[in-house]
C-alpha cells in the first residue's frame, strides 16, 4: 500500500491478482460504499488499475505485464519521474521464465485526478517508462517480497528480498554498487535465510540519525 498526499489516492498491490489498484482516499465511509463523492466524484470504484487487463475483461493472459509483484509506488515528489509508478514485478511463471524486472509506468492520468481510459480497452500506457532487468535475466529473481526506490541522482536502489542482496542501478542500468546482507534470520517457508522484506536509504543528513552524530 502506497499513499499519494497530492493526489489523495491509494495505491494498492493485489498480488495474486497481477496487477495494482487505485482508490480514492478522500472519500467519506458512505461515499466509499458507493459510485460517487470524493475528490474523484466516484466514491469507492477503482480509479485506475495497470498489469493484467483480463481481470476486466479487458484482454486476455497475453496482455498481463505483472507476475505476483510486491512494492508499488508513485515515485515521489522531487524525484527524478516523480509521479509515475515503480512496481517490484517478481516474476514467477513469466511466459519467458522466471526472472525479475523493475517496471515503472507513467499513468493516464487526468487534471481532475481520475484516469483516462478508452472504452473497450484497457488502461494504459502500452509501453513502460522505463525498466531494468539482468543483462542475463534469470541472474536477478526473487520470487516474493522485494522492492525499489527512486533516489535523488536519478539511480534506482534495488533490494532482491528473497537472496538479501541490495544493489544500485543508473537509468542505463548499469550496477554502480551491490551489497549482500550477512545476517542470518530462521527460515520460514520458503525465505532464504538472509531474505529482507524490503530496504530505505536515508541521507546522512536524515533526521533519524542525527543523534547518532553528536
Amino acid at each position: 500500500v502506497a499513499y499519494n498526499p497530492d493526489l489523495d489516492q491509494i495505491i494498492l498491490s493485489c498480488r495474486s491478482f497481477n496487477e495494482l489498484i487505485v482508490i480514492d482516499h478522500s472519500t467519506t465511509s458512505e461515499e466509499a460504499a458507493g459510485h460517487t463523492g470524493g475528490r474523484s466524484g466516484m466514491g469507492g470504484d477503482i480509479l485506475y488499475r495497470w498489469g493484467n487487463p483480463s481481470n476486466y475483461r479487458a484482454g486476455s493472459m497475453a496482455d498481463q505485464k505483472f507476475f505476483l509483484q510486491h512494492d508499488t509506488r508513485w515515485i515521489q515528489k522531487g524525484m527524478p519521474g516523480e509521479g509515475s509508478i515503480m512496481i517490484y514485478n517478481n516474476g514467477n511463471r513469466r511466459p519467458a521464465g522466471n526472472y525479475s524486472s523493475i517496471d515503472v509506468i507513467v499513468p493516464p492520468l487526468n487534471e481532475n485526478g481520475t484516469y483516462h481510459i478508452k472504452v473497450g480497452s484497457a488502461f494504459g500506457p502500452q509501453e513502460l517508462e522505463w525498466g531494468f532487468v539482468a543483462e542475463t535475466p534469470t541472474d536477478f529473481y526473487s520470487s516474493f517480497i522485494s522492492g525499489a526506490d527512486r533516489l535523488p541522482n536519478g539511480n534506482t536502489l534495488i533490494c532482491s528480498g528473497s537472496e538479501g542482496i541490495f544493489f544500485e542501478v543508473t537509468p542505463q542500468g548499469k550496477t554502480v554498487w551491490k551489497y549482500l546482507n550477512p545476517f542470518e534470520v530462521p527460515p520460514r517457508g520458503p525465505e532464504g535465510p538472509y531474505s529482507v522484506f524490503r530496504v530505505t536509504r536515508y541521507a546522512p543528513d536524515y533526521s533519524g540519525l542525527s543523534r547518532l552524530w553528536d
